[in-house]
């Protein structure tokens, strides 16, 4: 069986855990794989992306449709030849600009999959859809030594380090907030995660002495499962499924949008100077890369046969 994933690629690559997912359901010999890419953004860019899915559509006799993100995934149900299976990821469902392309999507797909358990209601979702997390990529994202991780990235063993969880200017990753609560605290450097490799990534979750989350609003946020699988402490607004996520994990927190709270929670983990339990998590909650592509694979066939 052969399965067509439409995506966008506007920043030039797949993004990586679209990209982990698919190789992980590569696994099972009954599916085979190929990428629709949206290279670029704006109306023209999805109409463009729309015409190029068309035209690739039947050339690769492909049996069902599989597209990532809201507006990625109205394109794919602009056609009335294969059924198509959807993955809402939450800036699409979240966002109320965006949220009416993806409550067309959904009424238009065979099934949708969310990453977290509040989002179907926001589409009016009442059947035809799974909660199914983004996996982690646990062979890569482990626990290391600390010392050696920051020895690799020309880190001091004194520094005290904060890793925000995005780029400064991403706006609804709410970087003001993040810097009133670390202005609070002396000597603390406040790292921002952008233009890393996932290899650099895993280093900085293993070398920093707190993952900072600040959003606005999330879905299941990637990098939140990335640090629990290396046994990174946390620090996070109550946004997406975090809270689940962080249930009964020490050394890590789900704060008010505070910037006092937060700078507290912050102080505490680095007074503390210990790593979490996170790692336990992944597995017991089968966050892992396997254990999401079974949930799919079983999706898949269950709409195909």
């Amino acid at each position: 069986m052969r399965v067509l994933i439409v995506c966008s690629t506007k920043s030039g690559t797949i993004t990586p855990f679209v990209k982990e997912q698919v190789e992980s359901c590569e696994q099972f010999d009954n599916f085979q794989f190929n990428y629709a890419e949206i290279k670029s953004g704006g109306i023209s860019g999805y109409i463009k992306g729309y015409f190029s899915f068309l035209k690739q559509l039947p050339t690769g006799n492909y049996n069902l449709v599989h597209a990532h993100y809201g507006l990625s995934a109205f394109i794919a149900c602009l056609q009335p030849f294969k059924k198509v299976v959807i993955t809402f990821h939450g800036c699409d469902v979240n966002d109320p600009k965006t949220r009416w392309i993806s409550k067309i999507a959904h009424k238009l797909c065979k099934h949708a999959i969310f990453v977290e358990a509040e989002m179907p209601a926001k589409l009016n979702a009442k059947n035809k859809f799974s909660i199914i997390p983004c996996g982690v990529n646990t062979e890569l994202f482990k626990p290391m030594d600390k010392i050696e991780a920051r020895k690799k990235l020309n880190f001091l063993e004194t520094d005290k380090i904060v890793l925000f969880a995005s780029a400064f200017d991403v706006p609804v990753k709410n970087y003001v907030l993040a810097k009133a609560a670390c202005d609070q605290i002396p000597e603390l450097k406040l790292i921002e995660l952008k233009n890393y490799s996932r290899e650099e990534v895993c280093l900085l979750l293993n070398a920093c002495d707190v993952l900072l989350l600040t959003s606005i609003r999330e879905g299941s946020p990637q990098i939140i499962k990335e640090a629990l699988a290396c046994n990174c402490p946390i620090v996070t607004t109550n946004v997406g499924d975090v809270a689940m996520r962080l249930k009964g994990i020490n050394q890590s927190f789900v704060c008010d949008a505070d910037a006092n709270q937060i700078s507290d929670k912050i102080i505490q983990v680095l007074s503390n100077n210990k790593r979490s339990n996170g790692r336990e998590r992944i597995f017991e909650q089968q966050l892992d890369l396997d254990s999401v592509a079974k949930q799919i694979n079983k999706i898949y066939l269950s709409i195909l046969y």
